[in-house]
């Protein structure tokens, strides 16, 4: 999966294209709420997949589009947001010597790489620091069906405190940076033209 910054920088480069979403709290704190599942879970994924409507490890823009007729406010499409860019995220497929030899993902390289590029496009990018600010003032829907309104709060209070701590992530960054990220963003930018654009049409 994808972490936070990813996702806000995703997000906020969608936006580009949506006025009214690109300085609009609520919309990045839906860009990150649905990994606030942590917050119940702690670290058993098996609610995962659920929670991101079937994508977190396949694209499965049907579901996405039938979430979206049923709610449609801004933290709603920040959700959408989310769950396609979990669907297209591969750094293993796009960086396999991030696999082991058994085709598993190294994690312990993959989050320490993750975590120095997420603080390093903080440091370097204001776009990722507004965003990340953006998603601290908004207020968590109270009647979401996948996750309680005190959850996704809590989600979001954990992230605006997580970032301002000093980096616990050990340079330097194997096979993952800042540039491999950034690209990804843009990537991912056809997938959700296309599956958000047919929710909007």
């Amino acid at each position: 999966m994808a972490l936070p910054i990813v996702h806000l920088l995703t997000a906020r480069r969608w936006a580009e294209n949506q006025p009214a979403l690109a300085e609009c709290p609520e919309y990045y704190l839906g860009a990150v709420a649905p990994d606030g599942i942590a917050v119940r879970d702690g670290n058993d994924k098996s609610h995962k997949d659920e929670i991101h409507l079937g994508n977190w490890n396949d694209l499965r823009p049907e579901r996405v589009l039938a979430y979206l007729r049923e709610r449609s406010a801004p933290f709603d499409l920040g959700w959408a947001v989310h769950v396609l860019t979990d669907a297209v995220w591969s750094p293993g497929k796009n960086l396999p010597r991030l696999l082991d030899g058994n085709g598993r993902l190294r994690t312990d390289i993959y989050y320490n790489d993750c975590g120095l590029a997420e603080f390093a496009l903080l440091a370097h990018r204001p776009e990722a620091r507004h965003a990340l600010r953006l998603q601290g003032y908004a207020r968590a829907p109270q009647d979401h069906p996948l996750l309680s309104g005190a959850e996704i709060a809590a989600w979001r209070d954990y992230l605006t405190e997580y970032y301002v701590r000093p980096m616990p992530w050990k340079p330097p960054a194997r096979f993952l940076d800042e540039g491999f990220v950034l690209g990804f963003v843009e990537r991912a930018q056809s997938t959700l033209n296309d599956i958000l654009g047919r929710y909007r049409s």
